[in-house]
């Protein structure tokens, strides 16, 4: 996203041009498989030492489907992990995407790291595919990592307001 504004003084034109990534601190990566949600999220948590938990399933206003959402987060590094399915009886969250559920990630540490759990998803039993998607190339991710954050507010961040607990 590329921002720009203009400054007119006298006879002089100045520009700012301020360059910002919507997505900066996430990654997405895309899984093509087979699995239902719950097993895919078992093989997940044994394979990445995780604990992915099923929460309320995730919602888009204007579309009348309800995508299953799990989630996982590590309180030292504050990694948090979304397994979102991509697709419903009525639809895919994302259109035209071949894809069966997405990993989103926030707050990832590298490229290394990201590498090395690509390569521990291929190693699942019933995973046909798993790669990184560019975020930049998807149409209307930013609504759609809106909806994802207020889902993650409502289901995760407020109940721990309530009981006030950490955020683990």
């Amino acid at each position: 996203m590329l921002l720009s504004l203009s400054e007119q003084t006298g006879n002089m034109n100045k520009k700012l041009k301020i360059e910002s990534n919507l997505f900066e601190g996430y990654s997405l990566l895309a899984l093509v498989t087979h699995l239902k949600d719950y097993r895919l999220a078992y093989f997940i948590n044994d394979e990445l030492n995780f604990q992915l938990k099923k929460y309320d399933d995730l919602s888009i206003s204007g579309k009348e489907s309800a995508f299953s959402w799990y989630y996982y987060s590590q309180g030292s590094n504050y990694l948090r992990c979304m397994l979102i399915s991509n697709i419903d009886e009525k639809g895919r969250l994302i259109p035209g995407q071949r894809i069966d559920f997405f990993l989103l990630f926030k707050n990832i540490v590298d490229k290394d790291q990201l590498s090395g759990i690509l390569t521990s998803l291929r190693k699942i039993p019933g995973i046909m595919a798993a790669f990184e998607i560019d975020m930049l190339t998807l149409r209307n991710m930013d609504v759609l990592l809106e909806a994802i954050e207020m889902h993650e507010l409502g289901q995760i961040i407020k109940p721990m307001i309530k009981q006030k607990k950490p955020l683990s």
